[in-house]
Formats: structure tokens, sequence, C-alpha cells
């Protein structure tokens, strides 16, 4: 399957050293104006860590293709890319992010699932919330491979909650935010939008007292 550059091994071809090729070849069909430019891709991602040993000699072969995503288990990592590359490790420690020695490998775990398919819809072992972890976790690995925008979301994240639980800075707060952000505020059911509204909120005597 290919849609908008990214790139997935046809499951139809009939061999895996075809499967990258074709994809690619499908691609530029769909818009002939990439082979005048530099075209990068992306092979998002692998679902299966035995795919990707059938396919593994097909993508690095491929200069087109600038990085490449995996999910597996914790018992199998993979350390001898040659591509940028992302693991998902079920199973494995969630303390840190760990880097290869050639910084060309970043390894996420995920201690509360035991299964790589917690990322394959409509399976049993299909994890939502863990899923979409590592989904935000992909667009931040992959955007900067293809010249894309690029937020560190995660860390963004942690600094936000940070000024508005713990320094409880409206300034820092709001720094954090988009141009045109919005609140839904359950407890009180009240909602904002716009940075004048919402710093107004902010300073609303009773927004206070509930983050106090």
């Amino acid at each position: 399957m290919v849609k908008k550059g990214y790139l997935s091994p046809l499951k139809r071809c009939p061999t895996a050293r075809l499967a990258i090729p074709e994809a690619i070849l499908g691609l530029l069909m769909c818009s002939p104006l990439l082979i005048s430019l530099r075209l990068k891709l992306i092979c998002y991602p692998v679902y299966d860590p035995e795919a990707w040993a059938e396919v593994s000699a097909a993508v690095n072969a491929r200069r087109e293709i600038v990085g490449v995503v995996v999910y597996g288990n914790a018992d199998s990592p993979i350390s001898n890319a040659t591509i940028p590359m992302l693991q998902h490790l079920a199973g494995a420690s969630a303390t840190a992010k760990v880097m290869s020695k050639n910084s060309n490998t970043q390894v996420y775990g995920y201690a509360n699932v035991d299964t790589y398919q917690f990322a394959t819809p409509f399976q049993g072992t299909f994890d939502y919330t863990t899923e979409a972890v590592s989904h935000t976790r992909n667009l931040g690995f992959l955007k900067p491979l293809i010249g894309g925008p690029y937020f560190d979301l995660e860390t963004i994240w942690e600094e936000h909650t940070q000024h508005e639980f713990e320094t409880r800075s409206v300034p820092h707060t709001m720094a954090t935010m988009v141009q045109e952000p919005y609140v839904n505020h359950i407890p009180t059911v009240r909602s904002q939008n716009a940075l004048l509204f919402i710093w107004k909120f902010y300073h609303w005597p009773c927004a206070k007292t509930i983050y106090s």
C-alpha cells in the first residue's frame, strides 16, 4: 500500500524482494512529478518482526527510503539497522528511550503489553492507548526524515503540565500552546478558545481552586 509518501510492502507480491520496488513504482505512477523531485520514502510501519526480516534487504538497497518503523518483542530487537529505524518493543522496560551506539536506531519499550500485535487493529491483543502513544512517536521520528514540520510533543506536554500544575505559571503554560488554542474543562462544563479567553480562564477563581 502506498499513500502520501508512506510505504508499506504489498502483500500481493509473490516475494518480499519484489514488494518494495513495486510499491515505489506505484507511488511514482500516482504522482509522476515526484520523479523530478528528491523522493523521500519511509517504510511505515512493519507490524511483524518476521516481515522485516523478509524485506530488510530490499529496503536497505533503496536510497529513496530514508527511515523505517518496526514493531517487535523485547526478546528480538533489531541491531543491524543501516538506515534510521524506530523500534517499538512489547514487554521491554518503559523507563527510558534506548539509543544504539551509532545513533541510527531509537527504541521504545512498552512494559504493559506482551506482544508486538498491540498495534495491529482487529486483534484481541490490540491496545488502543499504547498504539496511540507509539503512533505519536512515529510521527516525531519520521517527520524530520521527510522534511516535514517537527515538534517534540512529549517534551512539550511535559513542560505544559509542569507549568500548569507545579509552577502554576499562566504565561509559561500558554507558551506551550498553539496560536489558536482551546480548552474543554470537564469539571466546570466550560470551554474557551483563543489566547485571550484562555488567559482569562486560567485566572478564573473557580479554575484556580480546582488546580490548587
